[in-house]
């Protein structure tokens, strides 16, 4: 019991073994280390130049296989042209067809750059033909790069709310 008196003696060598302990953080040996982690940093960075060199000679006959069938690929089709652009230099018009554009809602050109406000967009008459793979291309300036959702562009079908 805590009361209960003990020899001086005891007293002392419990003293004596507590003394050293101190409240706090310690620091503990580190477990037994990877043979690679004792190892130099220079022989470290030999090592890694080797592999890199060694998975080089693995990549160099893929890259070159798949780099010959993208030239001989290329080289019998060329991309599509595009069919409809608008730079908003004349308005919202479309500069080489016939997709011309409408601005609705609070939408405007100013000094060839579409201002969409808020509650702002653009529509077109519906594309004369049927679309494949194709590529869009946008260059935009946000006022605000905290502007959240909404899309840039739309393909929109005709008979129904599904767009891509």
């Amino acid at each position: 019991h805590k009361f209960d008196p003990i020899p001086q003696r005891e007293y002392y060598r419990m003293a004596a073994a507590l003394d050293g302990v101190r409240h706090g953080l310690r620091d503990l040996p580190a477990p037994s280390l990877p043979e690679t982690s004792r190892l130099p940093a220079s022989s470290l960075h030999a090592r890694r130049l080797r592999l890199q060199q060694q998975l080089a000679l693995l990549e160099r006959p893929a890259r070159h296989h798949i780099l010959k069938n993208r030239r001989t690929q290329r080289s019998g089709t060329k991309p599509p042209a595009p069919f409809a652009r608008w730079d908003f230099d004349n308005g919202a018009r479309d500069s080489i067809g016939q997709l011309h554009g409408t601005l609705r809602g609070d939408s405007r050109v100013d000094d060839g750059r579409l201002i969409l406000p808020r509650r702002g967009f653009v529509t077109t008459p519906p594309i004369p033909r049927t679309l494949g793979a194709r590529t869009l291309e946008a260059w935009v300036r946000l006022d605000d790069t905290r502007q959240r959702g909404g899309g840039l562009v739309a393909l929109q079908a005709v008979d129904g709310p599904a767009h891509d």
